[in-house]
């Protein structure tokens, strides 16, 4: 039998504990569960490892978990750098959070784990290809309209070969 010792807790019950831990100079590894970041980043599927934001000052770029105005928990990427703080987007949204002071910042995503692979935020071909990605934003609505096409052909061969006639 496999290992079934996954539990489920809400955010609400886990960021405090988050919180504590990156505050203790510890890293945080858990599954990721909003769709707000496809394609990079799957929920349910996902996982990524965060460090203390207070000792790894975020940069252009980096993904960054917050707490917004309304105390919701976000994990969002950076786009663009204001003197008061960031501009981030999550990578399938069309739209900023709005303005994210430094104090708001939980902590800043080093790694993503998917299925078997590990994948480090800060290696240049990642950096690279989510660099344009933040370029593409005039023309994402398109992008992740094709994005999510091909997804729902993969998942239906039928509706697949329709297309192909």
């Amino acid at each position: 039998m496999g290992n079934d010792n996954k539990k489920m807790i809400s955010t609400y019950e886990l960021m405090p504990i988050i919180t504590e831990m990156l505050d203790n100079g510890q890293k945080v590894k858990f599954t990721v569960t909003g769709t707000s970041m496809l394609p990079w980043i799957a929920p349910n599927r996902d996982q990524v490892l965060l460090s203390c934001a207070k000792k790894n000052r975020p940069r252009l770029g980096d993904i960054i978990l917050f707490q917004d105005d309304s105390s919701k928990y976000i994990l969002h990427r950076i786009y663009k750098r204001e003197v008061n703080g960031y501009r981030t987007i999550g990578d399938g949204c069309l739209q900023d959070d709005g303005l994210v002071e430094p104090e708001d910042i939980i902590g800043v995503v080093e790694k993503i784990y998917r299925k078997e692979e590990e994948i480090d935020c800060y290696s240049f071909p990642w950096r690279y290809v989510l660099f344009l990605w933040r370029k593409l934003l005039p023309i994402r609505r398109h992008l992740l309209g094709i994005y999510f096409w091909l997804v729902k052909v993969k998942a239906t061969p039928r509706a697949y070969k329709r297309y192909r006639r």
